[in-house]
């Protein structure tokens, strides 16, 4: 016991040591004493390490999900450094100017997070204007020369300061995302039909239909799967003087299930889902009658065999894009935030034809590939 009371009475103070020392713009204006680092750039007197980010702050509470999204900018006390020859009043104008850009950029981040992005769309804009933040400080360095030339700096400094009274500061709304989410999704796959149901029908491609709903991490879906399996045996029903008269079959899915979600991140989101699955197989025929020796057509039909059984698949789903609309949804007074993903779902299903002779029977075991797109009302205070 007394072991493990120095071990961690040595591991946390090691744990805050570690930690890097950060100072926020609305901390006050910059001293030579946030710059804690050690040069490690040759040729290089000083240098200010900043950064802009977004932190996110939620909880969910009665299923609603509470949603602070700051843009913040900062630096890095122990990345940041100044040979002391180097610390004269000039030069930490120089640095703080650089700070200025960073917060005017960052003011710009945090208004257009208030119009209402989030997700993959807000990180698209901080890359945007991280870009457009390296390029004004390669301007900066450029006219001042790396900070000696005091005129310039002026010049600089006037514009900054203007553009930061101008903007002021950006209020920091909270964003109330609705637990629930709806929505569809369109996608191709293949149905691999195992079992003595292979020695009827071949697999086939598919196209698949459904639509989507959720609540917080469960997830409901439904669909309609279409496709043209090719027929492997002349006589299914196995009835007297009937053959098939067509080269594919009509194959027709329907399925409904259940999920939850494993993962759910902004850009992945892992689901397994069990339910139930009707599948039918349609062709024609063509019965036969002897007359006079001879076999003729007698008739067509078109005979059916469908099962209603178990369903099981995982949804692997990669969001590549989200928007926030600009007007409120007319159903819900609210704007809504809409996703679009990639699906890959691999899945199995039971399958077992009784109307036939012998029985089929098989396991489904086959993927979609499909574009999903889902909405979900989003509130803010």
């Amino acid at each position: 016991m007394k072991h493990l009371f120095w071990i961690i009475a040595l591991f946390f103070p090691l744990m805050a040591l570690a930690a890097n020392e950060e100072k926020e713009w609305n901390d006050g204006a910059l001293s030579w004493s946030d710059f804690k680092g050690r040069s490690m750039i040759p040729g290089v007197p000083s240098y200010i390490k900043t950064s802009l980010g977004i932190v996110t702050k939620q909880a969910t509470i009665k299923g609603k999900t509470k949603m602070h999204l700051n843009a913040v900018a900062k630096i890095d006390k122990d990345r940041s450094f100044a040979d002391s020859a180097m610390r004269t009043d000039q030069r930490l104008r120089y640095h703080q100017l650089q700070f200025d850009i960073l917060e005017s950029y960052r003011r710009d981040l945090q208004s257009d997070i208030n119009t209402g992005m989030t997700g993959l769309e807000a990180d698209e804009r901080l890359k945007h204007y991280n870009n457009l933040y390296t390029a004004s400080l390669d301007k900066l360095q450029e006219q001042s020369e790396n900070g000696a030339n005091d005129a310039k700096i002026q010049v600089w400094e006037y514009f900054i300061r203007k553009k930061l009274d101008e903007q002021g500061l950006p209020p920091e709304p909270e964003i109330i995302t609705s637990p629930f989410s709806y929505g569809f999704y369109l996608g191709t796959g293949a149905d691999l039909s195992q079992g003595n149901l292979g020695n009827a029908f071949t697999g086939s491609w598919t196209f698949t239909a459904g639509i989507g709903l959720g609540l917080s991490r469960f997830k409901f879906r439904s669909d309609i799967t279409y496709g043209q399996p090719k027929i492997k045996e002349s006589n299914i029903m196995a009835v007297e003087d009937q053959t098939t008269s067509d080269t594919y079959a009509s194959y027709l899915a329907i399925t409904a299930s259940l999920g939850y979600s494993i993962l759910d991140t902004k850009k992945f989101c892992i689901t397994p889902h069990v339910g139930g699955m009707w599948s039918n197989y349609g062709w024609n025929v063509a019965n036969y009658e002897n007359v006079n020796g001879e076999l003729k057509i007698k008739n067509y039909e078109s005979p059916s065999i469908s099962s209603f059984n178990w369903y099981a698949a995982i949804d692997f789903d990669y969001h590549f894009f989200t928007v926030v609309s600009k007007n409120p949804f007319f159903l819900t007074g609210k704007r809504e935030q809409y996703t679009s993903s990639i699906r890959i779902t691999p899945f199995v299903g039971r399958g077992v034809y009784k109307n036939t002779n012998p029985e089929l029977r098989s396991c489904h075991i086959g993927f979609t590939i499909a574009y999903v797109g889902m909405a979900r009302s989003l509130g803010f205070k």
